[in-house]
C-alpha cells in the first residue's frame, strides 16, 4: 500500500504496472501449490484439524478452495488499489458480485442445503475477480494475453501437474507433502524473474 501511493505521487505509472506484474505474479506462484494440495487432501486435513465426523465438509472446502483460486489472481492488485485510493472504482463489482452470491445461495439453500451457498460464495467471487482483474489490467496498462502469458501461465501449468501427482499418488498424505515441497522447491526459483533471483541470491550471499 504505501509503494503504490509513493509511485503514484511520483506519477510512476511504469513502476507501478512492475509492482503490478511483480506481486500478482508472486502472490499465484506461492498460493496455488498451497490452494492445490489442499483442494485434493483436503478431507486428511480436516480429519488432522477437527476430528472425525466432518467428512462432508470436504467438498464444501473443496468449492471454497477453487473461490479462492479466483481470489489470487486480483488479491495483490486490490492492495494496490487501495495505495491508489481507487477502492471505489471496485464496489460496483463487489456489489454486483455480491447481489448474486446473495440471490443464487437463496434460490438453492432450500434445494441443496449449504452446498447452495457456496455455490452462491462461488459465483459471487468469481464476478468479484474477474471484474477486479478487468479494471486492474485497464489501469495498468496490461493487456489479458500478456497477464496469461507473464503471470498466470506458468505457475497454472506447473499447479496442474502437482495436481496430476497427486492424482497418482492416490492421495497418499504424506507423499503429498512431500511432492509439494520438492515442486516449491524445484519451481519457484525458476518462476522468479531473473533480476529478483538475482537480488535474492545477493542477499543470500551477505
Amino acid at each position: 500500500v504505501p509503494v503504490a501511493s509513493e509511485l503514484e505521487a511520483g506519477a510512476n505509472t511504469e513502476k507501478l504496472k512492475l509492482l503490478f506484474h511483480k506481486s500478482s505474479k508472486y502472490t499465484i506462484v506461492l498460493m496455488y501449490p498451497l490452494l492445490v494440495f489442499s483442494f485434493f487432501y483436503v478431507s486428511p486435513i480436516i480429519l488432522f484439524w477437527v476430528g472425525e465426523g466432518f467428512d462432508t465438509s470436504a467438498i464444501l472446502a473443496q468449492m471454497f478452495i477453487i473461490s479462492l483460486l479466483f481470489v489470487a489472481l486480483s488479491a495483490s492488485g486490490a492492495v494496490i488499489m487501495v495505495g491508489l485510493n481507487r477502492v471505489k472504482e471496485l464496489i460496483v463489482y463487489t456489489g454486483t458480485g455480491s447481489l448474486i452470491n446473495l440471490v443464487v445461495s437463496i434460490l438453492l439453500v432450500k434445494k441443496i442445503g449449504v452446498k447452495g451457498v457456496l455455490v452462491g460464495t462461488l459465483i459471487g467471487t468469481v464476478i468479484i475477480a474477474s471484474g477486479y482483474l478487468y479494471r486492474m489490467l485497464k489501469l495498468f496498462d496490461y493487456s489479458l494475453s500478456l497477464f496469461l502469458k507473464d503471470i498466470l501461465g506458468k505457475p497454472l501449468i506447473g499447479s496442474t501437474l502437482l495436481g496430476a501427482g497427486f492424482l497418482i499418488l492416490s492421495k497418499n498424505f504424506y507423499l503429498g507433502i512431500s511432492l509439494t515441497i520438492l515442486y516449491v522447491i524445484a519451481t519457484i526459483p525458476l518462476l522468479i524473474d531473473a533480476d529478483d533471483r538475482k537480488e535474492l541470491l545477493k542477499q543470500f550471499k551477505k
